[in-house]
């Protein structure tokens, strides 16, 4: 039976089929447990003109977390990334009778089925991960909408991972040609996205807390994110639209000398560079803590890969495999990343299954006309390792439903992958070289497909699982772990040395 995100039909074709059915339901678990419209339900009650939200996490506590509806006579929504839609429903049904209008923007083709049913909240469509001109134009509808404001408005923000490329005001002096070369150059470079969303914010005049900026320091601003960024820094996800920067122009130029971009970036953000740098030519520091237009601000985490991971975490136990989740922060170059991945069999007797969230990069050469993402990338490169492993299923999850620029959700892949790569007479070392994973997984039938968006983003989420559980699932999620297989010290070396350990 089809899942709301995964049919097992896809599968049929493999001998392994009723382990990847599985599977499925393991990743089914996973992205169900970070939808964004249950996750702000999930935190914010409404009670009369009362809005509260209650956070758990002790980093967001001392912020003003109760909202009187009643005290405001505009009610503003403003959504930015690839989780718009369903964060706006969310809010539509907790703001009915009060919000008067409101602005998103999302992925091309990111809504899922079914349509938004919206109906004070208009929302647009733009380009990921290169912004274009509905990118630009979409920022201008939301400082349209929201600037200058007063004591008697309150913004709610909805931020997703995305918003850095769907919404994008250039800063002054800088066109939104400027802005794709850039973000062509960086997303090309190896830089995370830490070090991307640095530069982007001071190309911006919205990013790194100038959205807030231009609201004004009188209204109340209330920021819910959902976080795809490692760590679950709020100045980073977005861009960080509505939040305090900690960058400086300085740490642009370390990035800049860093990935060798001096060349490779326009002349007129160089040139901006260079003038933030020696602070002339009226070119301003993104908004910094403490600053007063934050006054009146809070922000919130709604959903974020921890979540994302530990709902996988259950379904696995309840399918059978002892499970553990090995950390949230893991990153590196996706094909080390792959390696690593495939030591961790060696560690545990099966059936079990490992679980790791983070964000890797794919260096890519100029001119790179392959077609994938890090996550198919993953996949194809662990295929290459895991031969020798017949009970080793390997899988690498885009949360969003969409690795790269397409529209693969990641892969899946076991010791016959390489097998059938080769019974079609594909090289899959040469395509691995020319980034070109996608074609590959699609001809060994081992791409991962989501029957629809997703409509979240929370980093990704690999798995590996080795062994066959036997009998049917559990009823209990409470399974406990074996005592006598934690990952030796050795294998988590390993992780370090290839970059790949992230900060856990």
């Amino acid at each position: 039976m089809p899942g709301k995100y995964f049919d097992v039909e896809q599968f049929s074709d493999h001998s392994n089929r009723p382990v990847r059915s599985k599977i499925a339901a393991v990743l089914e678990e996973c992205l169900l447990a970070v939808d964004p419209r249950q996750a702000i339900l999930n935190m914010i009650q409404r009670s009369g003109n009362i809005l509260r939200v209650n956070t758990t996490d002790p980093n967001e506590a001392g912020q003003t977390n109760t909202f009187d509806l009643g005290k405001y006579e505009h009610v503003y929504v403003v959504a930015m990334g690839k989780a718009t839609i369903p964060m706006c429903q969310a809010l539509e049904e907790l703001l009915k009778g009060q919000l008067t209008a409101g602005c998103g923007v999302l992925k091309r083709k990111g809504t899922p089925s079914g349509g938004a049913g919206l109906s004070k909240i208009q929302v647009v469509e733009a380009s990921h991960p290169t912004p274009d001109e509905s990118s630009a134009q979409a920022a201008k509808q939301i400082v349209d909408l929201v600037q200058n404001l007063t004591e008697k408005d309150l913004v709610i923000a909805a931020v997703s991972g995305g918003a850095s490329s769907l919404c994008v005001s250039p800063a002054a002096g800088l066109t939104l040609e400027d802005l794709k070369c850039t973000t062509k150059a960086l997303l090309s470079s190896g830089a995370d996205i830490t070090e991307m969303n640095a530069v982007r914010k001071h190309c911006s005049s919205i990013k790194g807390g100038q959205l807030t900026r231009l609201i004004g320091s009188k209204a109340t601003v209330l920021t819910l994110i959902l976080s795809d960024v490692i760590g679950n820094d709020k100045s980073v996800i977005g861009g960080g639209p509505t939040y305090p920067d900690a960058s400086t122009w300085t740490d642009v130029q370390q990035i800049v000398a860093k990935y060798g971009l001096e060349h490779k970036l326009p002349a007129a953000v160089m040139s901006r560079l260079k003038n933030g740098l020696e602070q002339r030519d009226g070119v301003l520091e993104t908004v910094k803590s403490g600053d007063m237009v934050f006054n009146n601000s809070s922000w919130f985490i709604v959903g974020d890969n921890r979540i994302a991971s530990e709902a996988a975490a259950v379904e696995a136990r309840r399918q059978g495999w002892n499970t553990k989740v090995l950390g949230t922060s893991f990153d590196g170059e996706a094909v080390h990343f792959a390696k690593f991945l495939t030591a961790l069999p060696l560690t545990a007797p099966p059936p079990t299954c490992f679980i790791l969230g983070g964000e890797t990069t794919v260096t890519l050469p100029q001119d790179c006309t392959g077609k994938g993402g890090r996550n198919q990338e993953i996949a194809l490169a662990a295929a290459t390792h895991i031969t020798n492993q017949p009970q080793t299923v390997i899988v690498s999850l885009a949360t969003d439903g969409t690795d790269g620029p397409t529209d693969n959700a990641g892969g899946i892949v076991d010791c016959n992958t390489l097998n059938r790569a080769k019974a079609g007479q594909i090289d899959v070392q040469r395509q691995l070289l020319a980034h070109n994973s996608a074609p590959v997984l699609q001809a060994t039938k081992d791409l991962l497909e989501t029957r629809m968006p997703t409509g979240t983003n929370v980093n990704d989420v690999m798995f590996v699982f080795c062994g066959t559980p036997f009998g049917a699932p559990t009823t209990s999620s409470s399974k406990p772990h074996p005592t006598n297989w934690q990952v030796p010290v050795a294998i988590l070396g390993f992780a370090i040395l290839l970059g790949c350990a992230g900060k856990k």
